[in-house]
């Protein structure tokens, strides 16, 4: 796990780097004790990579330059790594560093051994570069993008250090931009500390200095208390009461839930806020944000944010309506700014969850006009600016589906775009416009297309409506599927659960397939990715089955027993998925994290409530791992939740009040959760089997009844 030392969702984060250069994508490793630097960082994911990053290392003695030579030896067992700290000691350079962080800003302070009179700070610097100085302060900039970005996109940094730079080795000049490093050296004589504040901006030099003086004006323990402060405030929100590993367990959750989408915007000196667009290069009034994977997080962080904090939220999707009006499409995967990956449009599920939900803080004509050009406009096939929209559009509104090839993903693609379609829809029925509703809710059964009965699998066709595969294998990863083979993608169907039922034969054939897919053996085949991802290593070693419990397509599938009417089979998997598969260790997931994706599904299935259907205002209510959850709901409603006689072996749910009262539905709506709800499960160490009412389900197509 990558410990972050920032604020929430803060724009700048900074970490240990103890494996590789600046080009290593996964620089801490929790096994390595090589002290190379302190990155700032702006990596969303190692898959999708750094931006503006710089490394800084402390030194004394003679200049060492390269990322090899300047390693140092640390001790993790003395080293401490918190949200708002971290203290370092590197014996090699006889110094020990400690940071702290704002939203855009870090202060450092690092003591020198006596023996040592000279310091120095290398700074290590990606691409086209630029490090002056002068005084005791030190300016620079850095271009380096992995993702795509509009216009001169670059991260400016400026520092000051508390005493006069004695001497050093700029990069670049004034006028030009360089490549390499460089560093500045300074008195350590007299045994003080060494302090040095720190900003950054993607706007410019002068917009890092505002954040300089606006962000660190209170010194080290100034900034680390207003740090310990915003994180104390929103990890409050949420209180749990369990055993001491548990919590520290939740808790780490919770703080990766409330790292991403990142802040991209800044407060110029007149106290507005602006950002640099990466999306048209131009610098532009309001919110910002980016680095999240769309398709990761709608699942479960955001309706995470729409329970506690859907102030944050509001803000959030103001920002992916920015991004819209600048760049012309809402966002797939910003990174920073906007790059096509994964399947679906999950900005549309994400802002329609929202919407149907109440969230405030944004326009909602205009989240309508976006929402409804993703849904009906055919994107350009090239652009000068990031391609937002759907792939294979024209075949998906002629066919209905995807055909074969046509896409990445093709088979999930499909039931990924139903479900948009779907989500769509319910705004346009919430906005009064009834054509785009009838018409949104007939593609959202675009999923029955690719339904073989003879498998029993959705499958891929080509675009004359054959099967496209002439040797199906139902174990067979990747190609028409996402990180994922049949077994897991046929399923991606969360807004008709009874409809996907009817297809593999009524709700007790279906409960059926559920049964055989979590205790199936973990067979799988490399398939189109002609050798083995970190994923399918992952999945066996869940121990689970066919249940990928480690990533997306995954992520709903022990919630389905809900929606078909056997809750008390969802109680056992959500808990021992809980129980197994999470810990506060280095190793306590068993997949990405995935910018609070994973973080978010175990904080809502420990709590008891879990989002099947994003973008309907509705949670499945499950078996809760902690005995006590209190939710503070920003206006000053509690949600309370209790678990009478819960412990390991307790994982059922035998019975349910709500306010007092008996509550068999297996489902809450968000009106009556985030209205105060005070919820109390009985447990026991045995099934409640019983038969629930059509009423009492989840949310379905099939069963709408304007609920």
């Amino acid at each position: 796990m990558l410990p972050l030392i920032s604020a929430p969702f803060g724009m700048t984060d900074w970490s240990v780097q103890n494996a590789g250069d600046l080009n290593e994508r996964f620089f801490f490793q929790s096994r390595r004790n090589g002290f190379v630097g302190i990155r700032a960082t702006h990596q969303p994911s190692p898959w999708a990579g750094d931006y503006g990053h710089f490394l800084i290392t402390p030194q004394s003695g003679p200049v060492e330059m390269g990322a090899g030579e300047r390693t140092s030896p640390y001790d993790p067992g003395k080293t401490i790594m918190r949200p708002d700290y971290l203290r370092i000691r590197s014996d090699k350079y006889r110094l020990t560093t400690e940071l702290t962080s704002s939203e855009r800003a870090a202060v450092w302070r690092i003591g020198f051994d006596k023996a040592d009179r000279t310091g120095r700070l290398i700074f290590d610097m990606p691409g086209e570069a630029r490090l002056q100085m002068k005084g005791n302060r030190l300016w620079g900039d850095v271009n380096y993008h992995g993702g795509p970005a509009a216009g001169d996109f670059r991260c400016y940094f400026v520092a000051v250090l508390d005493r006069p730079i004695a001497d050093g080795k700029a990069v670049g000049t004034e006028s030009d931009r360089g490549k390499g490093a460089g560093y500045v050296e300074f008195s350590t004589e007299g045994g003080k500390p060494v302090e040095m504040r720190i900003a950054t901006s993607f706007i410019s030099p002068q917009q890092a200095q505002i954040n300089l003086d606006r962000e660190t004006a209170g010194g080290f323990e100034g900034v680390r208390k207003s740090t310990a402060d915003a994180w104390e405030k929103l990890l409050g929100r949420i209180e749990v009461d369990g055993s001491r590993e548990r919590q520290e367990t939740f808790y780490s959750c919770l703080y990766r839930s409330l790292k991403y989408p990142r802040k991209i915007h800044e407060i110029d000196a007149t106290g507005a806020t602006v950002h640099y667009s990466p999306w048209n290069g131009k610098t532009e009034k309001g919110p910002a944000y980016t680095d999240t994977g769309l398709w990761d997080t709608f699942r479960t962080q955001f309706p995470l944010l729409s329970i506690a904090y859907p102030d944050v939220y509001g803000e959030i999707v103001e920002g992916w309506l920015n991004a819209y009006r600048e760049g012309g499409w809402l966002p797939h995967w910003p990174n920073p700014g906007g790059f096509r990956a994964m399947p679906g449009n999950y900005a549309d599920t994400m802002i329609a969850d929202a919407m149907v939900k109440g969230i405030r803080g944004f326009d909602y004509e205009t989240a309508y006009a976006a929402l409804l050009k993703d849904a009906f406009e055919i994107p350009p096939a090239q652009s000068s600016v990031p391609v937002g929209g759907k792939a294979a559009m024209e075949e998906y509104l002629r066919l209905g589906y995807v055909p074969a090839r046509k896409s990445e993903y093709w088979v999930s693609m499909t039931l990924d775009y139903a479900y948009n379609d779907w989500c769509v829809a319910q705004i346009a029925k919430q906005m009064g416009r009834p054509e785009d509703y009838r018409a949104l809710m007939r593609r959202s059964q675009n999923y029955r297309n690719l339904w073989d009965p003879s498998t029993q699998f959705m499958r891929s066709k080509d675009e004359r409506g054959d099967w496209s595969e002439r040797d199906f294998d139902e174990y067979a990863w990747g190609g028409p599927y996402t990180e994922s083979g049949p077994w897991q993608s046929s399923w991606g169907v969360q807004h008709d659960v009874l409809g996907m039922a009817d297809l593999v034969g009524g709700t007790a054939a279906f409960g059926r397939k559920l049964d055989d897919l979590f205790t199936h053996p973990p067979i799988f085949k490399t398939g189109a990715y002609g050798g083995v991802i970190h994923e399918m290593i992952e999945f066996v070693a869940v121990g689970m089955g066919q249940y990928g419990a480690c990533n997306q397509p995954s992520f709903h599938l022990p919630y389905l027993y809900a929606g078909i009417g056997q809750p008390w089979k969802t109680e056992y998997w959500t808990r021992r998925a809980c129980r197994e598969l999470f810990n506060a260790g280095p190793d306590g997931y068993s997949g990405d994290e995935d910018n609070g994706s994973n973080s978010a599904w175990y904080i809502l299935s420990a709590i008891g409530v879990y989002p099947l259907t994003p973008g309907h205002p509705s949670y499945v209510l499950t078996s809760p791992e902690f005995d006590r959850v209190k939710i503070h709901v920003p206006g000053g409603k509690i949600i309370d939740l209790t678990a009478k006689g819960n412990s390991e072996k307790n994982v059922y749910v035998r019975s349910r009040t709500v306010n007092g009262k008996p509550w068999t539905s297996t489902w809450i709506s968000h009106a009556d959760l985030v209205g105060g709800a005070k919820i109390v499960n009985a447990m026991a160490d045995r099934p409640a089997v019983r038969s629930v009412k059509p009423e009492e389900l989840p949310y379905s197509v099939k069963t709408d009844r304007g609920r």
